[in-house]
């Protein structure tokens, strides 16, 4: 039977593998400055379970703030802003 959630993890990491070799030969200020808050916006939809166990684990330690403040930190942790 087939493990999507291994496929999903596989593909995730040799994804991030040819990424990483290919920002490697583009300039730093490129690299860091646009593309690290491009895919930080990609990685916030696509890593659904992150940003889930974030939420889930941010709600635990700030039972006073609001879900809307909540997805906000999130949202500020995948983008480093």
């Amino acid at each position: 039977m087939l493990d999507f959630k291994k496929i999903r993890r596989r593909i995730y990491y040799y994804g991030a593998y040819v990424f990483s070799k290919l920002v490697l030969i583009l300039p730093y200020k490129f690299s860091v400055g646009f593309l690290s808050s491009f895919f930080g916006r990609i990685a916030y939809y696509v890593a659904i379970d992150g940003a889930r166990s974030a939420r889930k684990n941010l709600k635990k330690c700030f039972p006073e703030k609001s879900n809307e403040d909540i997805k906000r930190m999130v949202k500020k942790y995948f983008l480093l802003k």
